[in-house]
């Protein structure tokens, strides 16, 4: 299976996008929108199922396109779900940082796509844009000055 995280440019070269949902859909992953997720979760992945399951009260935002993104690093870079339930509390942290962090880095790859002139660009602006709060800032700067000198 291709990773999200190390083969991005190799899906890129054959998608012609950065975004989440379409990088899904080419994975031959379904993205099932839902009101039944548990807890107050937002994203579930399903990687042996091949299916990102979506909250539904997100449907439609900007926002869906980080929980899409976190969610299909899951699927492409972490073992099978039961796995992620049976690893320590560490592990699972480790997992979400992780998930939270390369899902940003194709954020940053799909706002560049969408908005390639970078005299605007700027951490608030991609955060404001996917309507990430503050808690994601350092995440995005990191990206960003790995992907343009700004």
């Amino acid at each position: 299976m291709l990773s999200i995280v190390y083969d991005l440019e190799e899906i890129f070269s054959w998608t012609r996008t950065y975004n989440p949902f379409k990088l899904a859909f080419r994975l031959d992953f379904e993205v099932i929108f839902t009101d039944d997720l548990p807890g107050e979760r937002l994203g579930l992945a399903v990687p042996e199922l091949k299916v990102l399951f979506i909250s539904s009260c997100i449907k439609g935002s900007k926002f869906s396109y980080f929980i899409c993104a976190h969610e299909l690093v899951h699927c492409t870079e972490h073992e099978g779900i039961q796995a992620f339930y049976n690893c320590s509390e560490r592990t699972q942290g480790r997992f979400e940082q992780e998930a939270d962090s390369e899902g940003i880095y194709v954020l940053c790859k799909f706002y560049l796509e969408q908005f390639p002139e970078l005299d605007r660009l700027n951490v608030t602006t991609v955060a404001n844009y996917f309507e990430l709060n503050e808690e994601f800032y350092s995440i995005i700067e990191k990206h960003l000055r790995s992907l343009v000198e700004y």
